[in-house]
């Protein structure tokens, strides 16, 4: 019987040490930390972008190709410069500065500063197509002009169509929050107006920038801080090659420099606000205030506009 027992061998392992587990969860973390990072960048562009770029960034993410369109930016992100004129959009050459040929210590810098703090760059993507900014010398030109989508105004007619009107009582607060003046001025398409003697293009351009003025006003805009209204007819067409392109119907709106205002109107706001800010007599205010405005035929209570804050600033 003990010749037929079966013997079992057990053999042990020699290899030492302890066997290691999967790496899986070292790919894990690192796709977590990679995740946390993106987080983060995102929250601190968040924080410190303006309300100009997080539009252009909205406008990115839900309309992704249209930074490859004509017209766009270079980057996603414009860096403080307003949107091409319209003269771009429709094969023309932009007129006014160029970014390159803008000094650092150009007073529009600070104009488009209080654009920016106003507000105002943030909601021209609320009207995109309708509303665009551009540098010119004397400001900041408005460009405010009408679409296949959308009129203006009525052909023929002066008053505003709803949705511009609505454009301009929302941009009024903006324009006031900057402390700027405004130049106005109005300009028709090439329809001409021979069946009608008592209307012509110069009479429905300054019609309509005389809308925009009183809508302007409705909508909060301090009347004396407007300057200038003008009328340009068919003279300053946009798309020359189309005298009729809707586009043309427009009305554009300049936040004027304090020195482009100065050379319009001869009043110098940073002279009397060195006077009202020094504290000197409130009689050689005014008597200065006076005169300045005898020189130019413009009466401004300019110790009201002191303590109301709203004396133009610097630039």
């Amino acid at each position: 019987m003990s010749s037929d027992q079966i013997i079992v061998v057990r053999r042990r392992s020699r290899r030492g040490g302890r066997r290691h587990g999967s790496s899986a969860w070292k790919i894990a973390f690192a796709d977590f930390t990679l995740s946390m990072m993106a987080v983060f960048l995102v929250l601190w562009v968040v924080s410190t972008a303006t309300p100009s770029e997080k539009a252009v960034i909205g406008q990115y993410f839900s309309d992704p190709n249209s930074v490859f369109e004509e017209g766009g930016h270079a980057s996603i992100i414009d860096l403080g410069f307003p949107n091409p004129p319209i003269a771009t959009m429709i094969h023309g050459e932009p007129q006014g500065l160029s970014n390159s040929s803008m000094p650092m210590n150009s007073p529009l810098w600070g104009l488009m500063e209080d654009l920016e703090g106003a507000g105002l760059t943030g909601a021209q993507g609320d009207y995109q197509g309708n509303l665009n900014l551009e540098f010119i010398p004397q400001g900041i030109k408005i460009y405010i002009s009408e679409s296949e989508e959308r009129a203006m105004f009525d052909q023929g007619s002066k008053h505003l169509t709803p949705f511009f009107e609505d454009l301009l009582l929302g941009l009024a607060p903006y324009l006031a929050d900057t402390g700027r003046a405004l130049s106005i001025t109005g300009h028709s398409d090439g329809v001409d107006f021979s069946d009608n003697l008592d209307m012509d293009n110069w009479y429905l351009s300054s019609y309509r920038a005389n809308e925009a003025r009183q809508t302007l006003i409705h909508g909060g805009f301090p009347e004396e801080r407007i300057v200038q209204v003008a009328a340009m007819a068919d003279r300053a067409l946009v798309d020359k090659e189309n005298p009729y392109n809707p586009i043309n119907r427009r009305v554009e709106i300049v936040v004027m420099t304090a020195d482009s205002e100065f050379r319009l109107t001869g009043i110098d706001y940073d002279a009397l606000r060195l006077m009202v800010d020094s504290g000197e007599d409130a009689d050689a205010v005014e008597t200065e205030t006076v005169r300045r405005e005898f020189d130019t035929g413009r009466m401004i209570d300019v110790r009201r506009l002191a303590e109301d804050n709203r004396l133009p600033g610097r630039g």
